[in-house]
């Protein structure tokens, strides 16, 4: 029972790795589109900046932005009064980050499950399972 619990937990971060590749390359243009329409208008923060051209690998954490933005809640150096919190209620903004945030979804749930392998590891060792 043990085995299958490991080998399936060992499993499902790499799917979930799979499905994100494939719900970024169906949604580049998307995504692409966003970062190119905030940007018109607005700057990102330093670290934002990095990852928006890191393509694939900051894809998490742009759409982890922009959601924060449409929920207005408050985004690691960019005040509560900058004009960047308008941009989700735009024209078509909100329709692009809807289609977007399942990459996001997608990431935290791989994360989640190496999280839980990785105590799942740390108590085999330490005898507790």
């Amino acid at each position: 029972m043990m085995k299958t619990t490991i080998m399936i937990l060992t499993i499902l971060p790499l799917v979930c790795l799979m499905i994100s590749v494939i719900l970024y390359i169906k949604n580049r243009s998307r995504y692409q589109n966003i970062i190119c329409d905030f940007q018109k208008e607005y700057t990102f923060t330093n670290p934002y900046l990095l990852y928006s051209t890191m393509g694939f690998l900051g894809a998490p954490l742009i759409v982890y932005f922009f959601v924060n933005l449409l929920g207005n809640r408050k985004i690691f150096f960019l005040d509560r009064g900058d004009k960047a919190y308008n941009f989700p209620h735009r024209d078509g903004s909100l329709q692009l980050i809807t289609a977007i945030k399942p990459i996001l979804s997608v990431f935290l749930m791989g994360f989640l499950f190496c999280l839980l392998l990785g105590f799942l590891a740390i108590g085999i060792m330490l005898r507790v399972i």
